[in-house]
């Protein structure tokens, strides 16, 4: 092989790695481009993906506000029916431990008039065996009176007759 044939076998190479290059150099133009393009449409589909979330965030939003407003009125009525009826067992109860009340006080009013008609009775029966033994013990004490009255005058006999009989004796 000749030189000459040498550098054409080279000057062939370098045309081939020249074309190859070429190629490879168009190829790194296409993906560049390709590359661009695809961020392109990457960037307009996450924003078109942004938006629709953003949208779809905002109708949940929406959707959740309206469902707390109706769910805080619904548990404000309940509310509003559960005091209700709290106030109405409440006034029940009270009317039914008025009347238990009045019931209580009337039966213990009864109760305290019957207490004190047998308190008057055995009062009035106290103060009747009072008086008869009241009277009773003026008797006793009249008839101690009237004992010692005839002791006293039995007792002044006594004496007169001891004073008598003293003297008959001195004078005898």
């Amino acid at each position: 092989m000749t030189v000459e044939q040498k550098v054409d076998q080279i000057d062939s190479k370098i045309d081939i790695l020249i074309d190859q290059v070429g190629k490879m150099t168009e190829g790194i133009t296409e993906l560049r481009l390709a590359l661009t393009e695809g961020n392109a449409e990457l960037r307009a589909a996450l924003e078109k993906g942004n938006a629709e979330l953003r949208a779809a965030l905002e109708q949940g939003n929406a959707e959740l506000r309206a469902a707390f407003k109706q769910g805080n009125a619904e548990l404000r009525a309940a509310f509003k029916q559960g005091n209700a009826e709290l106030r109405a067992a409440m006034r029940e109860d009270n009317a039914e431990l008025r009347a238990a009340m009045r019931e209580d006080n009337a039966e213990l009013r009864a109760a305290m008039k019957e207490d004190n008609a047998e308190l008057r009775a055995v009062v009035k029966e106290g103060f009747a065996d009072l008086k008869v033994t009241s009277e009773r013990q003026a008797k006793n004490i009249e008839q101690l009176a009237a004992i010692a009255a005839n002791l006293a005058a039995t007792t002044d006999r006594q004496s007169r007759q001891l004073e008598a009989i003293l003297q008959s004796k001195q004078a005898l």
